[in-house]
C-alpha cells in the first residue's frame, strides 16, 4: 500500500508534538512492513517537497502551503481582518484547502491507497472530495484539549467545535488511541462514534540495562511536556513545593523538559513557566531545584529515562499519554493522573502509580512513596516495560493498523 499521513511536523526530531511522534513511529513501522509512505506536513512556509529521513523512493514528504489571497495588499487585509473576525473558521479552512491541493498534486505523481488525517479542527471534512479512502484519527480535538487547558468558552472555540462536530458526524472510518478519547469526544461534541476502532499509539521499547548507581541515586523527578494547564505543569509545581519543603527531600530536583507554553492564569494571559514557579513557590532554595531544560530533540529526551527513574505525568486530560508509555518503555517508575486514557496505560500498583486528577497533595504523596522505596520503583518499572512491550510494540500496532487500512480500502471500493 501507499499510505498517506497528515501531521503537524515531520520528522519527529524537529517536534515535541504527540501527533508527529505517532506519525514518525508509524512511518518507520509500516516502511519495515513493505509499504510506501507519503507524509503531509502542516507546518511549512512553502509547498515544496523535502527529503525524508529514509529512502526517498519509499517515503515522500510534502509540506502544505496555506491557501488564501496572494496579492500583498489584499493578503494583508485578508489576514488581519478576516482571520480576526472568523478566527474559528477561516484559518482552518485555508489550511484544509491548502492540504487538499497538496494531496491532489501528490496523487498526480503517484496514487495514494489510503489517507489518515487527524480530526484537528475538522480538517478531514474538507478532504472528502479527494476520492481516497480516508481514516480519521481521533488524537484529541481542539474542543476537548482547549477547555482542559483552561481556555474559556468563546465564539472562536464554538466555531471550531462546530467544524469538528461536522467532521466526525460525517466520518465513516475512525480510529482512536483509547476508549476514553472516544467517550470524551462524544460527551463534548454531542456525537455518537460507535464504529471507532481503538488502536493504541506505538511505543518504541529499547533494551535497557539496570544501572544500580542511577537507580539508588534517583533523586530527580522528570516531567516531559508543555508547561501548560493541560499537561498539569501548574499542579506539578504545587506538588513539588509540598514535597521539597520536607527536610529528607532537600536534595530532590525536578527536571522540566519541553516547550514553555506558559500557564493560563485568567483565561487570557499566560505566565511563563519560570514566572509561575516564582509566583507559586516563595522559597528561593526550592525554586533553584527546578531545572527548566526547555525543548530537546526526541533522541535526547530518551537519554533522560532509565530504569527506576521517577517520571511524572500530571495531565488534566490525555488521549493516550505517550509520555507515560515512553517512560514505562524505559523501565521508569511512572506517577500519573487518572485523567482520560491514562488508566488504560498505567495500572495502579501494577506498572505505575495513579493519583486523582487535580489532587496535587495526592501527587506529592505518590512521588514520596517512590522516593522512599527503591524496590517499589524498580518493580513498577520492570513490569511497565514488559506491559508496553506486550501491548504497544511498534510491529504489533502496525499490524493492527495495516489490517484496519485493508478493511477501509475494501469498504471504500464496495461503496464505489
Amino acid at each position: 500500500m501507499n499510505i498517506g499521513f497528515v501531521c503537524p511536523e515531520y520528522p519527529v526530531q524537529d517536534s515535541a508534538n504527540g501527533v508527529s511522534t505517532y506519525t514518525s513511529m508509524m512511518v518507520d513501522a509500516l516502511l519495515n512492513r513493505g509499504h510506501r509512505l507519503t507524509v503531509f506536513c502542516l507546518d511549512a512556509e512553502s509547498g515544496e517537497s523535502c527529503v525524508a529521513p529514509h529512502d526517498e523512493d519509499a517515503v515522500r514528504v510534502r509540506r502544505v502551503r496555506r491557501a488564501g489571497l496572494r496579492l500583498p495588499l489584499l493578503r494583508l487585509a485578508y489576514y488581519q481582518l478576516g482571520y480576526r473576525l472568523a478566527a474559528g473558521y477561516l484559518p482552518y479552512r485555508d489550511l484544509a484547502v491548502g492540504l487538499r491541493r497538496t494531496i491532489l498534486e501528490a496523487c498526480e505523481e503517484e496514487a495514494i491507497d489510503v489517507l489518515q488525517c487527524p480530526e484537528w479542527a475538522g480538517l478531514p471534512w474538507w478532504l472528502t472530495s479527494v476520492r481516497i479512502p480516508l481514516v480519521v484519527r481521533l488524537h484529541c480535538p481542539i474542543s476537548v484539549s482547549y477547555p482542559a487547558d483552561g481556555v474559556p468558552p468563546s465564539r472562536s472555540l464554538r466555531a471550531v467545535a462546530g467544524l469538528e462536530r461536522r467532521c466526525l458526524s460525517a466520518a465513516i472510518d475512525l480510529t482512536a488511541p483509547s476508549h476514553a478519547m472516544v467517550s470524551r469526544t462524544e460527551d463534548v461534541l454531542g456525537v455518537t462514534l460507535p464504529g471507532t476502532r481503538v488502536i493504541p499509539n506505538p511505543i518504541e521499547v529499547a533494551p535497557t540495562v539496570p544501572d544500580e548507581d542511577r537507580a539508588c541515586g534517583s533523586r530527580s523527578i522528570l516531567f516531559v511536556g508543555r508547561t501548560d494547564g493541560l499537561k498539569g505543569f501548574d499542579g506539578l509545581v504545587v506538588a513539588f513545593g509540598i514535597l521539597a519543603r520536607k527536610p529528607e527531600f532537600s536534595d530532590v530536583r525536578l527536571n522540566v523538559v519541553g516547550p514553555d507554553h506558559g500557564v493560563l492564569l485568567d483565561g487570557r494571559n499566560r505566565a511563563s513557566g519560570m514566572d509561575y514557579i516564582r509566583a507559586t513557590i516563595e522559597d528561593a532554595g526550592i525554586r533553584s531545584r527546578i531545572d527548566m531544560v526547555g525543548r530537546l530533540p526526541y533522541a535526547e529526551v530518551k537519554k533522560l529515562r532509565w530504569p527506576g527513574r521517577i517520571v511524572v505525568v500530571p495531565s488534566r486530560f490525555e488521549s493516550f499519554a505517550n509520555t507515560a508509555a515512553e517512560g514505562m518503555a524505559a523501565g521508569c517508575a511512572v506517577v500519573a493522573s487518572d485523567a482520560g486514557g491514562i488508566p488504560e496505560v498505567v495500572q495502579h500498583e501494577r506498572n505505575g502509580l495513579l493519583f486523582r486528577s487535580g489532587d496535587w497533595p495526592g501527587l506529592a504523596t505518590q512521588i514520596e512513596r517512590l522516593l522512599r522505596d527503591r524496590s517499589l520503583r524498580m518493580r513498577l518499572g520492570a513490569q511497565a516495560q514488559l506491559d508496553v512491550q506486550d501491548r504497544y510494540a511498534l510491529d504489533h500496532v502496525a499490524a493492527q493498523t495495516e489490517q484496519f487500512y485493508s478493511e477501509v480500502i475494501e469498504r471504500y471500493h464496495a461503496r464505489c
